[in-house]
């Protein structure tokens, strides 16, 4: 009866260790795969606000710099004396303008690197998937020699016992 218990401790240990040990890698895959994901979320999230912000600051700038040709144009061509307001806003305008290329600047230059390893790591497993794939097909070859080869071998058995 003891031998009874010890072998069904001994195998309940055995089978809840080798279950805890397959639910901690199902766990770490499922981490990996939420990781990459969160990752590939956040890169297509920056790459929406990079788009509505390069537009913004193309519009505005192509926008200040239509202003400012006119106004030089009529400074140039008709002698005509800008409101001293006009420039200060038009001064301002570029100012901000500098400024928020600065910060858009900086925010590409912030997810540069999170983006690179997020390719990274993409192609990692692309690769690896490409590597599966041929060996894949390697072993479709060699499986093919082997049909192939034993094909030679049974007419070679047949051609044997017929002439027996």
């Amino acid at each position: 009866l003891r031998q009874t218990h010890k072998d069904l401790t001994t195998s309940t240990t055995s089978v809840l260790s080798s279950l805890a040990s397959q639910l901690a890698r199902v766990r770490a895959a499922h981490l990996e795969r939420n990781d990459r994901t969160a990752a590939r979320a956040a890169l297509d999230s920056g790459r929406t606000k990079m788009t509505t912000a390069s537009t913004h600051l193309s519009t505005r700038a192509t926008a200040l710099r239509s202003v400012v040709d006119a106004l030089a144009l009529d400074v140039g061509r008709r002698r005509a004396r800008p409101d001293p307001g006009t420039v200060r806003a038009l001064t301002r305008e570029a100012t901000d303008l500098s400024a928020e290329l600065t910060e858009f600047a900086a925010f590409v230059d912030a997810v540069r690197p999170s983006w690179k390893k997020v390719w990274e790591d993409e192609l990692q497993g692309i690769v690896a998937e490409q590597a599966f794939l041929k060996a894949q097909d390697a072993v479709v070859a060699d499986v093919e020699d082997g049909i192939a080869d034993l094909g030679d071998v049974l007419e070679t058995v047949r051609a044997v016992i017929a002439l027996r």
